[in-house]
């Protein structure tokens, strides 16, 4: 065999054992020594696992798995070896928090694109008199002002796996002429959150809130919980 076919032969053998590693190794149950059976049409995921090498392996996984936690995103992270692991979780948390971003500025520009649609006037001039629709009464009456167009954004970004903890409606106010406004707030970080304003009225692009200018946080809130805002000491 000459020299560069032997060499192809080896990457390709190398190759295939780090297949068969990562996996295991172990033959799958049931198959056939001459060859693959063929496929079903069909497949149910969800049928009850034999007890077997494989149930073993993922059982003992799960039971680490959930003891240990996920480092990712996490303030305080298991030391194991820092010089071989930390890298890649520094790594993760980069990608991670790109992705994110780039989810919440989407989110961002197609709310914006969906309030020009449904944008509806309020009469109501006094705060008692101005209903806030809940999310289910936005989809049905397929339009709101602020207070009910910003739930586009923050229903979004909840049914996209985003962490309800991360996430807020703000109530700004404008010392210049009165005016309010409702938007959505995501704490990627807790000092300084994104502010998503799904109208576009204070703003048309995913910012930090530090860059918003003349306005002013009067209160904040989700489905449980009911903040005051006041100047950081």
């Amino acid at each position: 065999m000459h020299r560069i076919q032997a060499r192809v032969v080896g990457r390709f053998a190398a190759l295939l054992s780090l297949a068969v590693g990562c996996a295991g190794g172990i033959a799958a149950p049931g198959a056939a020594p001459g060859g693959p059976a063929a496929a079903p049409a069909a497949w149910d995921f969800f049928g009850e696992a034999p007890d077997d090498v494989w149930s073993e392996k993922i059982l003992a996984w799960q039971g680490r798995q959930v003891a240990e936690g996920n480092p990712l995103g996490e303030r305080s992270r298991p030391v194991l070896h820092p010089a071989e692991y930390a890298l890649l979780i520094d790594q993760s948390d980069a990608f991670l928090a790109r992705e994110r971003r780039g989810i919440a500025a989407r989110v961002h520009a197609y709310s914006l694109k969906q309030a020009r649609r449904h944008y509806r006037w309020d009469p109501a001039t006094d705060l008692a008199g101005d209903p806030w629709p809940s999310s289910r009464e936005l989809y049905e009456t397929n339009g709101d002002d602020c207070d009910g167009l910003d739930l586009i954004a923050y229903d979004l970004l909840l049914a996209l796996g985003f962490s309800p903890a991360s996430l807020y409606r703000v109530i700004v106010h404008r010392e210049s002429d009165g005016a309010n406004h409702m938007a959505t707030l995501w704490f990627e970080e807790r000092g300084d959150p994104w502010l998503i304003d799904a109208t576009g009225a204070i703003s048309r692009r995913l910012i930090r809130f530090s860059e918003l200018r003349g306005w002013t946080p009067i209160r904040l809130f989700d489905e449980d919980e009911l903040y005051g805002v006041g100047a950081a000491r």
